[in-house]
């Protein structure tokens, strides 16, 4: 019996190919957004806890100025943190969408390949049939004689 072959099983291989680059930098995208997230909550934190320290009994003028101005650089931080993961969404949206697009396409390929391979054992076992029907035939004619 000869052996099944996929014409296309190297288109297959460069879709799988595709898919695994695609979740690849889903990945990267997702670690990204997760390391800004982190970093907001850190910055927060850091900001509750200077403002609880800024008002301290015995802290002077001028610690309560250098306070201020470390809030206001934390604010700043955690504005420009809030826009990085808006960016960072957005390419975690767009990987997910390159992904979804080159699983579907993966997926196709397979559906394909199955249905290929089971119209070619379809067609070996209708092949088997006829050969040993013939068998089959030429045997009861042998008798016959």
């Amino acid at each position: 019996m000869k052996r099944f072959q996929f014409k296309l099983e190297k288109l297959l291989e460069l879709k799988s190919y595709g898919e695994r680059e695609a979740e690849i930098a889903l990945g990267h995208a997702v670690g990204e957004l997760n390391r800004i997230e982190n970093e907001i909550k850190n910055t927060a934190a850091k900001r509750l806890e200077a403002a609880s320290l800024r008002f301290q009994t015995g802290k002077t003028a001028s610690e309560i100025r250098y306070a201020d101005l470390y809030i206001l650089r934390l604010d700043r931080a955690a504005d420009k943190l809030l826009e990085d993961a808006a960016k960072a969404e957005l390419s975690v949206f767009e990987a997910r969408d390159v992904y979804l697009e080159a699983s579907k396409e993966k997926k196709i390929l397979e559906k394909l390949k199955e249905k290929r391979e089971k119209d070619y054992k379809k067609f070996i076992l209708s092949e088997e049939d006829k050969a040993i029907d013939e068998i089959s035939n030429q045997i009861t004619m042998r008798k016959a004689e």
